[in-house]
């Protein structure tokens, strides 16, 4: 299952929030786990298990969503006064942008 289809099987948005809405999911799962519980007959019990099922993987994906680790960006260094475009690296003395820089 995708997020894509997660966020669908849940009803959100593909752009929305999901953080705000979690409580209100979470109390959607217990209202169809207690369809489950009450349901008149095996074959509609059936029915609303397979739902809550499916209902609980996407709720589990967009919790693993919002939980997962945090993005860093690496290997950008920037000039030693922190400020300007990132620095050059020389190797084997080949000249550089900083070379150009500061002139001969």
């Amino acid at each position: 299952m995708t997020l894509s289809d997660a966020r669908k099987i849940l009803g959100l948005n593909p752009d929305e929030n999901t953080r705000p809405h979690l409580h209100e999911l979470e109390n959607a799962r217990e209202r169809i786990a207690e369809l489950v519980k009450t349901s008149p007959n095996p074959t509609l019990a059936d029915r609303y298990r397979k739902g809550l099922e499916e209902f609980d993987q996407a709720l589990a994906l967009i919790r693993e969503h919002l939980e997962g680790p945090p993005a860093f960006v690496t290997g950008v260094t920037r000039h030693e006064s922190g400020i300007g475009p990132p620095a050059f690296i020389e190797q084997d003395g080949a000249p550089g942008m900083n070379d150009a820089v500061r002139g001969p």
